[in-house]
């Protein structure tokens, strides 16, 4: 336990209640619940400039946490034709809290270059590799689910991407941002 001590200078009467409070440090990865640890008092009752010795009570709740970590956090497409498809690439997304998500969704904002932009629907997503971008889901402005939206702490989801630049599309460097949510 954690021992404090004090000399009292005073007089320490029978029936005496003290309170004490500690600072404590909890270590990252303490499981959730109560860490209770309990007081004692010994001493004499009536002794003057005598000390004590007591055994201090902490409680504390640790609480759970809710954090996702996308990586690689960029998605580099390169440089394609317009009427083509990307090569495929992909994302893991990780729960990093200590409980499983309940709903983990994605969406993402139109491409824009200056003032040219086309949809965010021309990229498409899917959590199984290897699939045609016809085949995939289009990405869309509004949130969507990803994947069953439940991740487990510790887990990992994998998200595979394509993009289809529109014919005609004006030539220039168009950036997108996606944007991925966890409620927990």
């Amino acid at each position: 336990g954690q021992n404090v001590t004090w000399n009292y200078p005073g007089v320490l009467l029978f029936g005496t209640q003290w309170i004490v409070f500690l600072n404590a440090s909890i270590n990252p990865g303490t499981p959730n619940g109560n860490l209770t640890k309990w007081a004692n008092v010994s001493g004499k009752s009536t002794a003057t400039n005598e000390s004590i010795s007591v055994n201090a009570s902490a409680i504390v709740q640790v609480a759970n946490t809710c954090g996702i970590v996308v990586s690689p956090s960029t998605l580099n497409f390169g440089s394609a034709e317009t009427g083509n498809t990307t090569a495929e690439l992909s994302d893991v997304v990780n729960n990093t809290g200590t409980v499983s998500t309940t709903n983990l969704t994605i969406q993402g904002t139109n491409w824009v270059n200056g003032s040219n932009s086309f949809s965010v629907a021309q990229t498409h997503y899917s959590t199984t590799s290897g699939l045609a971008w016809g085949n995939m889901t289009a990405l869309a402005l509004n949130p969507a689910t990803l994947g069953a939206g439940i991740l487990a702490p510790g887990a990992a989801l994998p998200s595979y991407y394509r993009l289809r630049i529109p014919l005609g599309q004006a030539a220039g460097a168009y950036t997108q941002d996606i944007t991925y949510t966890a409620v927990c």
